[in-house]
């Protein structure tokens, strides 16, 4: 069982088809495998799981995500959600890009600068024999 006990990025707020959601990135102790949780932040599915995203293989990718500088949207090449939800319907571009939009524009920031950390960790990690 993988103990995804270690949160890094807590409860940043995105908004995903009017709706708002907490998102999350866990981090594996044992396997160092990370995910995405996008959880309800209202109504009757508020603290539930919308859906999570495992995205280990995508950080080391230094064209997996774009961003401009204020801005609150992170667009991503690949996201492979599951979802908990029948009620949810990832957003995508008409591209096929994924987006991450935050309430804030700091938050975006933020979360661009935690995946640059954890992709350039990762880096490190694959390189050493």
């Amino acid at each position: 069982m993988l103990g995804y006990s270690q949160v890094h990025f807590v409860r940043e707020t995105i908004r995903d088809g009017g709706f708002r959601h907490a998102l999350r990135l866990y981090r594996d102790k044992s396997t160092n495998a990370m995910r995405l949780v996008a959880s309800a932040l209202d109504g009757d599915m508020k603290h539930c799981p919308i859906w999570t995203a495992f995205i280990t293989h995508f950080i080391t990718s230094p064209t997996w995500f774009r961003w401009s500088r204020d801005s609150s949207t992170v667009y991503l090449a690949d996201l492979r959600r599951h979802e908990f939800s029948s009620q949810y319907s990832a957003h995508m571009c008409a591209n096929g890009e994924h987006f991450l939009d935050f309430e804030r524009d700091r938050d975006a920031k933020d979360f661009v600068k935690t995946i640059e950390h954890f992709g350039e960790e990762y880096r490190r990690m694959a390189s050493v024999p």
